[in-house]
């Protein structure tokens, strides 16, 4: 167990203390600098202080630590080692080896490369066992990793039965199998059952059974064969004295199913899928606004899974709604005109490996709801392919949507076509979700080959009035000869003839679909939507706002973000709008006008916490409400310049999530990061621990040291550059504050200078003053050292 993880000060000096007792223990220690050989030590702890010198050897130039991988493989029934399994060793997706287990289950692979913060994978495969999969991130450099693989197993039910398939309970029957026996009794149902390793699946295995009052029968059986009922030839008399024993007493043995690793397998080949979902079982709560949720569906038997899927609402809706073998379910809700409340409803999922249902529940309250998006338009062209493929064309149009897919695909809102080549019968679905997660889902299917005769006719569909004036209605009309099923965009109707009422709000197309066991025809017709006149026959504003959700992220207290929105008129005549009301967090310019740009600002005056409000724009074209939502935190993470532009950590710096976790990552000990709580710099990240910052140089701005000349680089602190070697590759800075020395060492051409704080108002290690050694002249006369990115807070 890893207690702690620290570094080397400037004097190659290091300490930890604990308060916890770890006398009588054994210390690890693993020592790594770059361009040095590891380090492993052990001790045995006899004594509360422990100190441990350490020499490390330098690698030869251009020599890189190697990355030794190793570990065992064992069986997880009994611990026994996996001999010959075979392990896969990739690092972030490349395979770097392929080796096998031994005789004792070990594996080992040394490799020329350091690969400290990557990622290694392992696939391990063995005949005979479940095959394992596993990721690590590699933090040393060596690796042990013990692995337990899981026998793939059968289990093997049967039955004993009379001749005339009456269960036999209390019937003795043996096996014998890889040498061994195994003695069952069947139960009162005949049913008997027993577990053995996928490796006898295609041997053969001997039986004997009996009961009293039945001929003893043996035999063997082959698992993967055709099983007939053994029944035997010659009756046992009864005890009581019979001249002729009665022939009508047969013993019948009937294997009925074989599991594999928990999956359904008749003996008698005739072997079936089983249907498994994660989770099980298939519950979801929904909101309007969570958002799809999606559910998993495989096979774990064999032969192929067909399944489908359905609810018992028409609110809950479920895509796709069929598939074979494994796939992905997206269940989501359509809240859009339901009443508050809690809903419920089910969903389940028929196959033809078993059935699995699931509870779904929706809760509304008068803060959630919100209108379902409309999906005005999806059609195919062409819809039907004579060849045996063909390319047709996909086209969409929707309102009130913040995204669309097409088979889970994301593809272009509100409206757009994309070409699609198809070899078969297909079916698209289109599904439209606002941000409550409500949608609205449409469906066009092409057909490819020869179309079946005995398809259904649709002999009329047709809207009355086709064009109707903006809040008016129009009335869909058919008629349709040998359907068994007939919807209107999904909406079942009368399968022979009728009509229902539509109330579109732009131009909206509607398809009807007849449905019967030859197939499917379609017609689709559209209902043209004209902005209406007002009094005197002058076309009436229609107010119009994109987009419909601002979105201001995560800013920091002290800081300003502004956001724009624009209003326009769809309309007729002139449009006259002001904002109605805003949140107090937010200001908004301009609030009144006819069209154009409005900006919206947030200054993050308030406290850190998540805020959501609403513009509210009231027109004589109607009104909008738009969306603002705002996370204000009191920390934020800020690139030191030496890193953003050189790439180059700092020591004790922080991570990005403001840890130092990353230290092993960059190898140096340090991280790119410091935080800031508005103007301040948070010491560690504690926004309780506040320092100014005293100097920040510009990114272009350079300072040159004079070689013994002291330079001002805030007041009372000075930077020297006291001597250059020989070469002109490294020089001795010394950092003073009011005369006094606060560090001073030996920095190369390209590294960095940095000055640490031990301990500062409660904070260890805080990193106070940083500087990049960009470049050093050491002629006849002067020399000169020049420093880019300087950052001091010391005060």
């Amino acid at each position: 167990m890893q207690i702690a993880s620290i570094t080397t000060d400037e004097q190659g000096e290091y300490e930890y203390a604990t308060e916890e007792d770890y006398l009588e223990q054994t210390l690890d220690i693993i020592i790594q600098k770059e361009g040095f050989e590891r380090k492993n030590i052990s001790y045995e702890i006899d004594k509360a202080e422990i100190k441990s010198d350490i020499l490390l050897n330098e690698l030869e130039k251009g020599t890189k630590e190697k990355t030794r991988i190793f570990g065992t493989i064992r069986n997880s029934k009994n611990r026994d080692p996996v001999k010959d399994a075979s392990i896969t060793l990739s690092i972030e997706g490349t395979q770097i080896a392929s080796i096998s287990s031994n005789e004792q289950g070990e594996y080992e692979y040394t490799a020329d490369e350091d690969y400290i913060g990557q990622t290694l994978d392992f696939v391990i495969k063995k005949e005979g066992f479940i095959r394992k999969d596993i990721s690590h991130e590699i933090d040393k450099f060596e690796i042990k990793s013990d692995f337990l693989m899981d026998e793939i197993e059968i289990k093997i039910k049967g039955k004993i039965c009379d001749e005339t398939d009456n269960p036999l309970g209390n019937a003795s029957i043996s096996f014998s199998i890889g040498g061994s026996t195994i003695d069952l009794v069947s139960d009162k149902d005949g049913s008997f059952s027993f577990t053995i390793g996928q490796q006898f699946l295609n041997q053969t295995i001997g039986y004997e059974a009996n009961k009293e009052g039945f001929k003893i029968k043996s035999g063997k059986l082959k698992l993967i064969e055709d099983l007939r009922c053994i029944n035997l030839s010659k009756p046992i008399p009864e005890p009581i004295p019979e001249p002729i024993p009665d022939p009508n007493r047969w013993i019948k043995i009937a294997a009925i199913g074989i599991t594999l690793a928990a999956i359904a397998i008749i003996l008698i080949l005739i072997i079936t899928p089983e249907l498994s979902t994660n989770p099980d079982p298939i519950d979801f709560d929904f909101v309007p606004g969570t958002g799809a949720q999606t559910f998993s569906i495989w096979n774990d038997g064999y032969r192929t899974l067909e399944w489908d899927v359905s609810s018992d609402q028409d609110w809950i809706i479920v895509s796709p709604d069929s598939g074979t073998e494994s796939g992905t379910v997206s269940v989501s809700v359509n809240s859009g005109g339901m009443d508050l409340g809690l809903h419920t409803g089910i969903i389940t999922v028929e196959s033809n490996g078993g059935t699995k249902t699931g509870r779904i529940s929706l809760v509304i309250t008068d803060e959630t709801i919100l209108d379902a998006p409309v999906i005005h338009n999806f059609s195919a062209e062409p819809k039907h392919i004579d060849g045996p493929e063909g390319e047709t064309t996909l086209s969409w149009e929707v309102s009130g949507a913040t995204s669309v897919t097409i088979d889970g695909i994301p593809v272009k809102v509100p409206a757009g076509s994309m070409i699609r080549v198809v070899g078969e019968n297909t079916l698209f679905t289109l599904m439209a979700t606002n941000d409550a997660g409500v949608s609205d889902v449409r469906d066009t299917k092409v057909y490819v080959g020869v179309l079946p005769s005995d398809l259904p006719i649709i002999d009329s569909f047709y809207a009355n009035p086709p064009d109707i004036s903006e809040g008016g209605n129009s009335t869909l009309y058919w008629e349709v000869s040998g359907a068994t099923k007939v919807t209107i965009d999904r909406e079942r109707m009368n399968p022979v003839y009728g009509n229902t009422v539509v109330y579109p709000e732009i131009n909206t197309s509607y398809e009807l679909t007849a449905t019967n066991e030859a197939g499917e025809a379609d017609s689709t017709v559209t209902v043209t939507v004209k902005a209406g006149p007002g009094e005197g026959g002058i076309l009436m504003p229609k107010l119009s706002v994109d987009p419909n959700k601002l979105d201001f992220g995560t800013i920091y207290v002290g800081d300003e973000k502004s956001l724009t929105f624009e209003i326009s008129n769809d309309g007729g005549g002139t449009l006259d709008w002001r904002v109605k009301n805003y949140p107090k967090w937010i200001e908004i310019k301009p609030i009144l006008g006819s069209s154009g740009m409005v900006t919206v600002t947030n200054t993050a005056r308030y406290e850190p916490d998540t805020y959501k409000g609403e513009i509210v724009i009231d027109s004589n074209g109607g009104n909008k409400t738009i969306n603002v939502y705002l996370t204000v935190d009191d920390i934020k993470y800020v690139k030191y310049l030496v890193s953003q532009e050189k790439d180059l950590t700092v020591p004790n710096g922080l991570c990005k999530d403001g840890t130092k976790e990353c230290r092993l990552l960059y190898r140096n000990h340090g991280g790119y990061y410091y935080a800031m709580v508005g103007n301040y710099v948070a010491l560690n990240g504690n926004p309780e621990k506040l320092k100014e910052i005293i100097f920040e140089q510009k990114i272009d701005d350079e300072i040159l040291l004079h070689v013994g000349k002291p330079s001002k680089i805030s007041d009372g602190i000075e930077l020297t550059a006291v001597e250059i070697d020989l070469e002109g590759q490294n020089v001795w800075l010394t950092l003073t504050q009011d005369g006094k020395e606060l560090t001073s060492s030996n920095v190369g051409k390209g590294e960095i200078f940095t000055y640490t704080e031990k301990q500062i108002e409660g904070e260890s290690d805080v990193p106070m003053f940083v500087a990049y050694v960009e470049t050093m002249f050491a002629g006849m006369n002067t020399n000169m050292v020049k420093i880019r990115y300087v950052w001091s807070i010391i005060q």
